[in-house]
């Protein structure tokens, strides 16, 4: 192969399938007018994964493949037909590849072994077709879920190269003309610096039909840990290598000097190799005699087995051999697994990625035809509609497979008046059997049990408080009690919805994906300063031991700034809480009027805890503004109809 395919480090770009939506068919057939839901599963997405090859000993056929790309999961059909999973891919990688992310350079994995096959991106699971929700008191289930949506990656593959003895030493010390002595190897030999531009592998015989590997190594300078010379890109295949194979000219001014350097410089570049077994040859040894190699001898490395050897006149060779094989099958024989590897920098390394262009995704046909976006707001939820009622999601949230979640609007129900007309707040006021129907509506709409879905008597507090198995068990007046005084209710039962009731103040709903918990909370502007949001991501990470930095939130609609006019109390609240009022707080020109935005405040609060803020979903959407879309008791009067804003686990 010529010298210009040897290709050790490439940048791709992968990705996954995203699963297939489960259908919401229902079984329609002759004189079977009403045969229930038979939504079939989605199918899952493709998978990438990563398979050692023996048979390749470069990335050259990653350099012009530079997306892999599995396909998506097909969506579920009628009479329960799953969809048809996507297609994984594999990547066929050289024994050697590491691999790294390309925007933090943080290690993802390494291939050592032929066969051995790592998944680098898990494909997205398919979406739940309707008949999973059919239950005794919902036997017609509107719902299904969207597939979880697929994963990807810019990755950095470099290869470092499976050697028993690497050969280390300054450029023309002779690495290549002792391989190319030792084994059928024929590298490129010159009596000029960086005659070696590109690792070479030899096949070294020793006695009794036994071989090993030898690596021969780009010639190493003073500061290659720091990039210079052929530095950084050269220095890692010295990583893989069982044992290193110091090489020095024996007409060096000093060969103790020029080992330290080499050692020096791989130490730098990794730690680790400071713990790898050593061997010092001493080459171009055919010009000294017997008196000078041994006064030479007495200045080398203390505890560093050597020996002189001229590869030209053959001198030392055999005893070279010996000497490999003795420290390669010593006890302490430094295993390939055991390499520690260090995060990289991306920034000092040279990649051709100058004209990388990152494919977009097709769209799916299957999202626009069950979801339209809300044309309202900051964020573009999704509507979440049939024939009797209509709903908001969070794009973010809606696509994790393992929740659902919901935002009521006033469409659709049978409420009349200021609940006109989906009110299902059941401390509003509202003729209660008005609310009963327009629970059983959302009921439906969800696929939950009107019994399982559960809201607080709330009191503009910081009580949160969980919904346990005990809990289901109590009677309903008993389940009341538990619920009084309360702001956020968190879960990890599944198919229990916690919601809380709103017509301008702020509900927050959290997602706890690591331990599989949810919370619903209620914080108004007394309850933000009060901090209830933080209260209840410490009660995830408490009770659950939830990781904040992957929780997912929704902020969801409610009174905006422009229409949040406050008193001077309300401000002092919020300083002596300890808010930056600057961030929060602005006047009205003309009146002088302090506005609070209580959506920053949130935000803040829930960054403040470590939630990432592309984890943090706000809806943007005014209550008071749009009213005829949401109920506001600034708006509407106190006697007015609530926002149900639920999240639940699915089993």
């Amino acid at each position: 192969m010529a010298e210009s395919n040897f290709v050790d480090y490439v940048k791709i770009y992968c990705r996954s399938g995203k699963g297939g939506r489960g259908s919401s068919h229902f079984r329609r057939e002759k004189y079977i007018p009403k045969g229930g839901p038979d939504g079939g599963d989605g199918g899952r997405g493709g998978h990438v994964y990563l398979r050692g090859n023996r048979n390749y000993w470069t990335l050259l056929h990653l350099k012009y493949e530079r997306h892999i790309m599995a396909t998506n999961g097909e969506g579920g059909g009628a009479k329960r037909s799953f969809g048809k999973d996507g297609e994984d891919r594999v990547i066929e990688v050289p024994c050697g590849t590491v691999v790294y992310d390309a925007d933090t350079g943080e290690f993802i994995c390494d291939v050592t072994e032929d066969g051995q096959q790592v998944m680098l991106l898990k494909g997205g699971r398919g979406g739940l077709g309707n008949w999973n929700f059919k239950t005794s008191t919902n036997q017609a289930p509107r719902y299904s879920q969207p597939g979880e949506p697929a994963q990807e990656r810019m990755v950095i593959m470099q290869l470092k190269l499976l050697a028993d003895v690497g050969l280390v030493g300054f450029p023309n010390a002779g690495k290549s003309t002792l391989l190319s002595v030792v084994s059928a190897a024929k590298p490129k030999i010159a009596n000029y610096p960086f005659t070696t531009l590109e690792p070479n592998l030899g096949i070294v015989s020793y006695r009794d039909n036994r071989s090993f590997v030898m690596a021969d190594i780009p010639g190493i300078i003073e500061g290659a840990s720091e990039g210079k010379g052929l530095g950084l890109r050269f220095l890692r295949h010295i990583e893989r290598n069982s044992l290193l194979l110091f090489m020095v000219p024996a007409d060096a001014d000093d060969i103790k000097k020029e080992y330290e350097i080499l050692l020096g410089e791989l130490v730098k570049y990794n730690p680790d190799l400071q713990d790898k077994s050593r061997v010092l040859a001493i080459t171009k040894s055919d010009m000294l005699d017997e008196e000078l190699i041994e006064a030479l001898s007495e200045d080398l490395p203390e505890g560093v087995p050597h020996v002189f050897i001229s590869s030209v006149a053959g001198m030392g060779i055999v005893e070279l051999k010996d000497l490999l094989w003795k420290e390669l099958n010593k006890e302490t024989f430094h295993e390939v697994e055991r390499i520690v590897h260090k995060n990289i920098d991306v920034s000092s390394l040279a990649l051709d990625d100058d004209d990388f262009i990152i494919p977009l995704e097709e769209d799916d046909p299957d999202d626009d035809e069950e979801y339209e976006e809300y044309e309202i707001g900051t964020t573009k939820m999704k509507i979440l509609q049939n024939d009797k009622v209509k709903m908001l999601q969070f794009p973010g949230l809606s696509g994790d497979c393992n929740i659902s979640h919901f935002i009521t609007t006033r469409r659709g129900g049978v409420s009349e008046g200021a609940y006109a007309s989906f009110n299902p707040g059941e401390y509003s006021g509202d003729d209660p059997e008005a609310v009963r129907m327009n629970r059983k509506l959302l009921s439906d709409a969800i696929g939950i049990p009107p019994e399982r879905i559960f809201a607080p008597f709330q009191v503009h507090g910081a009580e949160v408080r969980s919904i346990e198995p005990f809990f289901l068990s109590l009677p309903l007046d008993e389940q009341r009690i538990y619920l009084d005084g309360v702001d956020a209710l968190a879960t990890n039962v599944p198919d229990v919805c916690v919601a809380v009731s709103t017509a301008d103040c702020v509900p927050v709903l959290l997602y706890a994906p690591d331990v599989k918990a949810v919370a619903a909370v209620h914080a108004g502007w007394r309850g933000t300063v009060r901090q209830i949001a933080v209260k209840t991501v410490s009660f995830l990470m408490k009770e659950y031991d939830a990781d904040p930095l992957l929780m997912k939130a929704g902020i969801a609609p409610s009174i905006g700034q422009d229409a949040f006019e406050v008193g001077e109390e309300v401000v002092e609240a919020f300083r002596e809480a300890g808010f930056d009022l600057s961030r929060i707080v602005k006047r009205n020109a003309s009146t002088g009027k302090a506005h609070i935005d209580l959506w920053e405040a949130n935000r803040l609060q829930l960054s403040d805890c470590g939630l990432a803020a592309a984890n943090i979903e706000v809806a943007g959407i005014c209550t008071y503004t749009h009213h005829d879309e949401f109920f506001s008791a600034r708006r509407l009067g106190i006697k007015s109809g609530r926002i149900l804003s639920g999240i639940c686990l699915h089993a």
